[in-house]
């Protein structure tokens, strides 16, 4: 799971950056068997009365792994992609991704198998 934040005014950008470039990439790597699903979640603002919860400008990348080796080995099977994909999807404008987005945080989930026979997530705690 990562969150990107997107700088202002370039929302538009960003989306067509993420469509053309993280989007493309996992979706070959779902075909290659490697990602088992990959999501792209809009985080919005919650306005009530006398509250205000979350970022406009956030968005949350999530991406399953079909397992830790397959995880392991994402930069060097990205790679390997974006060398076979063509450069740009037409009529996507290039943009760079400094440009349009700073990351602001990554976190790992592996799937635990419970008593009742279904699984359920725990956080990897981040390296110090």
């Amino acid at each position: 799971m990562e969150s990107i934040k997107i700088y202002p005014e370039k929302s538009g950008l960003a989306l067509g950056y993420l469509d053309d470039h993280w989007m493309r990439i996992r979706e070959e790597a779902k075909r290659e068997g490697e990602v088992l699903s990959y999501h792209r979640i809009a985080e919005t603002v919650l306005m009530t009365p006398g509250a205000k919860s979350g970022e406009p400008n956030t968005i949350v990348l999530l991406t399953e792994y079909k397992n830790v080796a397959a995880f392991l080995g994402r930069e060097k099977l990205f790679a390997s992609i974006r060398e076979r994909l063509p450069s740009s999807t037409p009529g996507v404008m290039r943009q760079r991704q400094e440009d349009l987005y700073e990351p602001i945080g990554a976190r790992m989930f592996v799937e635990v198998p419970d008593d009742g026979g279904t699984g359920r997530f725990k956080a990897i705690p981040a390296r110090q």
